[in-house]
Parts: C-alpha cells; structure tokens; sequence
C-alpha cells in the first residue's frame, strides 16, 4: 500500500509542476501583451486555476488513469518510462501552445482556437511566413527552452519513482480501485471545469474579468 500512497504523491507533484508551468506561461503571456490589458492583479491568475484545471485535466489524463490504475507491475522500469514520457508529452504540448498565444495574440486578440490549426493546415500564406515568423518570434524559442528545463529539473528532483516491485494482496487492491475510480470521476469533473450542468466556456470567464482582461484568464489548449 505504500507504493501506492508513493505513487499519489508522485502523481499530485506530477500536477503542481504542470499548475506551476501554466502558470508561468500565463505570466508570460501578461508580459508579452500588457498593452492590450488593463486593470491587472493577482485575482485574475488566482481565476486562471479554474481554466488551467481543465486543460491539465484533458492533456494529463492518460497520465492519471496510468499512474493509479491497480495493476502489480507499475513499478517496472518500462511503465515508468511510459509515464514519464506521458508527462513529458503534456507539458511540452501545453507549453507550445501557450507560446504561440505569446508571440500571436498580438495579431489576433483572441487564445488560439481551432480556426488557427485550420489555417495551418490549408493556407498556403502560413508556409511562406513561416520563415519570417521564426526570425521575428525567435524568443519564442528560447522561453520554450526554459520552461522545459523547469519542467525537467523539477521532475528529476522531485518526481523519481521506486523501482521496487510492490507486494498488494486483495485488500490493498480494492482499495487502490475505489480511489482509481474517485480520481477517474475528478478527473471528469475537472474537464468540465467543476460540477455544473454544463462545462465552464468563455462566457464563465466574463464571470471574472472585464471583456478586455479575458484572454488573460483563458488558456491554451
């Protein structure tokens, strides 16, 4: 059982690191695009949790389910390579995205949506720009490198995983499988940005900011 109390610790640092870095994104953002804001403070960063919650809850969920499923052989070397790199993939995917918003928020006004992908994928002006873009958004580049070297300094530091193999009997594992199964409703929950009727959206921000100061609450994804 203490291997499994182990692995719910090392999945909730699993999460703070991914909180912290949507968080420092969203910094990032502010700074980067302070001149179409105004009446900044800390209120609306404590409100962006809420919007932080359910992207962490859609990109990391394969990494939840994985990390407390009951199964004997989660402590061997090839399942933690799996969640680390389940890890790694959320993070790193969360962090680009973030980042294009930094650099392209000034053109738009608005998160990227889906309409920008859409872009990508037919319009043959993204591809010729794509040189410049590089070129003018090169800081970019280097952001995204820092906060993967956060990501990675804070995972190796404090997300290491016994490699012991874990003895359960029956008991153990039924109640491994109640929280399994709790942690699989929160984690619902979570998608939908708590337990109203319908998912928190953008109008729920307008609940928190005035219309200019949105974006700042949203994320991407």
């Amino acid at each position: 059982m203490s291997s499994y109390i182990n692995n719910l610790t090392l999945l909730s640092k699993k999460l703070g690191i991914a909180f912290l870095i949507f968080s420092l994104s969203r910094i990032l953002f502010v700074l980067f695009n302070s001149s179409h804001f105004t009446d900044i403070n800390f209120d609306l960063f404590l409100y962006g949790l809420r919007f932080d919650l359910v992207s962490i809850s859609y990109l990391f969920a394969p990494l939840i389910l994985l990390q407390l499923i009951p199964i004997p052989f989660k402590n061997n070397k090839w399942y933690i390579l799996l969640l680390t790199t389940l890890f790694y993939t959320g993070i790193v995917t969360s962090i680009i995205l973030n980042l294009i918003d930094v650099a392209y928020f000034d053109f738009t006004l608005k998160r990227t949506t889906t309409d920008f992908f859409g872009m990508v994928g037919t319009g043959d002006d993204f591809f010729k720009l794509l040189p410049h873009y590089i070129i003018d958004f090169w800081y970019d580049y280097i952001l995204l490198i820092g906060l993967v070297i956060i990501s990675w300094f804070l995972h190796n530091k404090y997300c290491s995983q016994n490699k012991n193999i874990a003895v359960s009997n029956s008991k153990n594992y039924l109640i491994q499988t109640c929280v399994f199964i709790v942690f699989s409703g929160l984690t619902v929950i979570g998608m939908r940005g708590g337990t109203r009727i319908k998912p928190i959206d953008i109008v729920n921000a307008g609940q928190y900011a005035k219309a200019q100061n949105i974006p700042i609450l949203l994320t991407t994804p």
